[in-house]
């Protein structure tokens, strides 16, 4: 996974369809085995977190708020994005983000790759918003203070009751 483009953001607004900007959206069966792979990677995250961190990560609101309390203890325990591996933190910590939005109803996941999840997105019709959970992960690794992801989840949800 290639973590280091500064081309990486949140969320977009306000289009009529998922952006086309990072490949080519997938479709049938290559977007049934991206899904059937984000859940399978995202149960191994959950068990290395859960072992690594003593922390049990779920799928919703309250499983985000522990990895946002499990990043920040990184920052506070001398976390150097520059010297450690940013590739794995942001393969398990998106993945169990990612699972979190795969969650939400009125989402629907976004693949534009079988084997690199970076660019996954989630949409949502009705809000016209697309959310990339691993963009956000990366930001959250990278930047100290700024980059909480419950708020990003928390606007996700708000967006399918609207």
């Amino acid at each position: 996974m290639e973590t280091q483009s500064e081309f990486l953001f949140d969320a977009l607004a306000k289009e009529d369809a998922p952006s086309s900007i990072f490949g080519d959206i997938l479709g049938g069966s290559p977007l049934r085995l991206a899904t059937a792979t984000l859940r399978r990677d995202a149960e191994g995250a959950r068990s290395r977190v859960n072992d690594t961190f003593g922390h049990h990560v779920t799928p919703d609101e309250q499983g985000i708020r522990v990895l946002d309390t499990i990043v920040a203890e990184m920052w506070s325990t001398g976390w150097d994005p520059k010297r450690e591996s940013l590739d794995l933190f942001v393969s398990d910590f998106g993945a169990l983000y990612a699972s979190a939005f795969a969650s939400i109803e009125t989402l629907r996941l976004v693949a534009r790759s079988t084997g690199d999840p970076l660019h996954m997105s989630f949409w949502s019709l009705m809000a016209r918003m697309e959310y990339f959970p691993y963009h956000k992960v990366v930001k959250a690794l990278r930047n100290p203070t700024g980059e909480n992801l419950a708020q990003m989840y928390e606007s996700a949800v708000s967006d399918g009751r609207s």
